[in-house]
Parts: structure tokens; sequence; C-alpha cells
């Protein structure tokens, strides 16, 4: 089991998270998806411009999950407060709109510390107190779907999801604080 610990990322770091986003983002997906509509979604939906304005809106937060040994970057979260949160933008609840491994540091437990740690972050919220968690998962990536449950995320609710011109189901799932 590796070691990490989690680091909001900084301004000056900007160009490597995009790069961390865009390469995570495909070796999740794109063995599933047409490359015309990951080119699509990387274009439009995770470019430098998109991350920066992510990055500058004070309800949402960015952070790497770094090895603690030599301090690399093994995946990054994004969590959302507020009305940065994609749907449902409930002030009792945060958003784990972004949670990503780099395919050579997965299954080593990474994805559970990242959780624990955005749990953490959500419990010692004060103002306003949450209630929950919740995050959205593609319908068919049954993978990230059981290890959802197996933290104890439940199923809630589903929304469309467009990468480029798929419509695609994400799942919504939370868990109570």
């Amino acid at each position: 089991m590796e070691s990490i610990h989690m680091d909001r990322v900084q301004w000056e770091e900007l160009d490597i998270l995009v790069n961390v986003v865009q390469t995570t983002f495909v070796e999740a997906f794109a063995h599933c998806n047409t490359q015309e509509d990951m080119e699509d979604y990387k274009e439009k939906g995770l470019n430098k411009t998109v991350i920066e304005k992510e990055w500058k809106d004070p309800n949402s937060i960015y952070v790497f999950a770094r090895s603690s040994e030599g301090n690399q970057i093994l995946g990054y979260l994004k969590v959302n407060f507020g009305d940065a949160q994609n749907e449902i933008r409930d002030p009792d609840a945060m958003e784990i709109q972004r949670l990503y491994v780099l395919k050579e540091h997965q299954n080593k437990k990474i994805g559970g510390k990242m959780i624990d740690w955005a749990m953490q972050m959500a419990r010692d919220r004060t103002s306003p107190v949450l209630r929950y968690v919740w995050l959205g998962v593609w319908e068919h990536n049954k993978s990230a779907i059981r290890f959802y449950e197996r933290l104890g995320f439940v199923i809630f609710d589903q929304h469309h999801f467009m990468l480029g011109q798929d419509d695609q189901i994400d799942l919504l799932m939370k868990k109570t604080i």
C-alpha cells in the first residue's frame, strides 16, 4: 500500500494539472469511447481555460494525491461546494466531481485514501455543516460503481453526460457524513 499525502493544487502547477486531468481521463475511457468523442470532450471540457476557471472558483478545490516518498503525483480529485456543484447544488452537500488515479498507480488503494481525505474534508466543514457527499459515475464503469459501493456510497439518481456527441448516463451516488 502506497503512502500518500494530499496537497491543494497551486497556481504554478496549473499546466501539470491540465496534463494529469487529460491523461487520466483518456486512460480511463478511451478504450470504450470513440476517438472523436474523446478528443471533442478534451478540447471543450478539459482544456486549460476550463480547468483554470474551475481552479479559480472559490467553491471548487483541486487536490493532488502525491507519494510520500518523492512527492510524485499519483492522481487528483476535484470537490465542489454550493453553486459550483454540477447537478444538485445542495448547500448541505459536497460533490466529488472528479477522482482519478494515474494508470501506473492503480490498484494500490490510493483511490480509497483519496475518498477518505475527501470525506474528512466534508466532516470538517462547519459553514455550512454538510450532510452528505455525492458523485456521478458512468453507468458502464462497473469497477468504479463497485469501488464506491464498497466505500458506502449508494445510487440515488442519474443524469445525462455528453461525451462529445455521445449522450451517456451517469449514476449519482451519495454517502451520508
